[in-house]
């Protein structure tokens, strides 16, 4: 037998491959000295036990959970560290980012006022008009990604054109919707003073259901990043959405994690701001109001005085 296996392995180089770690570490501890009086087993002394990652103590020195890899499950130490060490980089695709959510809040708001309004103001345009916005939302905004990314480029304008289809609709609902709850009193009241309709909206209904606009804005806030992220991952150069791929395919799962926690922020502040003007605005308006009927109160008041001391010309 060692005449046979002389002759087969003299001159050639052998590698045994197994998947079991116990044999693999057996194994390592034998070399084979192929020479021409035959074959020498050497003993190499031995080495310690491979060093075991799933270990409480190895997992709390990386700040794993679950036993699982760096690579998939990256610990909040690693993460933080990231965020800290890539911080420029994270800032700088956090800003374009911004711009787009920005941009295309501002516009869907605006769109989705006027929106409101003509939906509101014209019973055509609501037999028209409504059953598009429903089936608008029946397709996958997922779908349209790619398509506004082949129409409009990599560039802004197809980030901002998703954030803008994404928040029209609720904006518009609720806007729309608080529009025709308006207190049918005040209407009533309007129509019994002659005032016109184009009064009527702008002066009333409009002016008393502010504060559906509002929610229709702070839903926006949150559906906005929704929007350009998806956008992003559909195909773009710049921003959170295209930095998490570029990480993702380079297993940077660590940097991964960094731009979904910036981006959570992003979120988080913006709807903060937006809660926070929607809040003075509508204080302000409350406070014009009553101001004005004050000063009615006290001119009436006023008249009623004069009047009482004016002498009846009649008796």
């Amino acid at each position: 037998m060692r005449d046979l296996a002389t002759e087969l392995l003299t001159g050639r180089t052998v590698l045994h491959v197994t998947h079991d770690a116990t044999e693999a570490a057996r194994l390592g501890q034998t070399v084979l000295l192929m020479t021409c009086a035959g074959i020498a087993p050497i003993e190499v002394p031995e080495t310690p036990a491979p060093r075991r990652f799933d270990t409480p103590e190895t997992l709390a020195s990386q700040g794993q959970a679950f036993a699982l890899p760096r690579f998939i499950l990256p610990g909040p130490g690693l993460v933080l560290e990231t965020l800290r060490t890539r911080r420029a980089l994270l800032a700088e695709h956090a800003m374009v980012t911004t711009i787009e959510v920005l941009l295309g809040l501002v516009l869907g708001g605006i769109l989705g006022f006027a929106s409101a309004i003509l939906l509101a103001a014209s019973p055509l345009a609501r037999s028209v008009l409504r059953p598009m916005l429903v089936l608008s939302q029946a397709v996958p905004v997922f779908a349209l990604a790619p398509i506004l990314t082949l129409w409009l480029g990599y560039g802004l304008w197809s980030k901002i054109a998703m954030a803008l289809l994404i928040i029209y609709f609720p904006v518009t609902s609720a806007f729309f919707d608080a529009l025709m709850r308006t207190p049918p009193g005040w209407l009533e009241l309007s129509r019994v003073m002659n005032a016109r309709p184009a009064r009527i909206l702008w002066h009333i209904r409009v002016q008393a259901v502010l504060p559906g606009f509002a929610s229709g804005l702070r839903l926006a806030a949150v559906y906005a990043p929704i929007g350009a992220i998806i956008c992003e991952w559909g195909g773009a150069s710049r921003g959170l959405g295209y930095l998490m791929l570029l990480a993702n395919g380079r297993a940077k799962i660590d940097l991964m994690f960094a731009a979904l926690i910036v981006l959570a922020v992003l979120t988080l502040i913006l709807h903060a701001t937006v809660d926070a003007a929607c809040r003075r605005l509508l204080e302000s308006l409350d406070t014009t109001r009553t101001n004005r009927s004050v000063m009615r109160l006290s001119m009436s008041a006023v008249a009623a005085k004069n009047s009482a001391h004016c002498p009846d010309d009649l008796g």
